[in-house]
């Protein structure tokens, strides 16, 4: 699993090039929140998949990758 958030873009884009991914700080803050607030999140990117199977894909690659979703 990639620690540099710009690897795991990179990685993203090799293995999921249709899928959108940001690791731009005001979009990390505005989508990496738990609304419980039980917990500080800190998320290395975020992902917008548009389809269900684009959800399974990314599903996929996080386990393989051994991602937090």
């Amino acid at each position: 699993m990639p620690q540099d958030p710009a690897a795991l873009v990179t990685l993203f884009e090799t293995e999921l090039p249709e899928l959108q991914v940001s690791i731009e700080s005001e979009t990390l803050e505005s989508y990496g929140q738990d609304w419980t607030r039980f917990h500080d999140p800190k998320p290395s990117a975020i992902v917008f998949p548009r389809t269900t199977q684009q959800v399974v894909d990314l599903v996929h690659f996080a386990r393989r990758h051994e991602l937090k979703i």
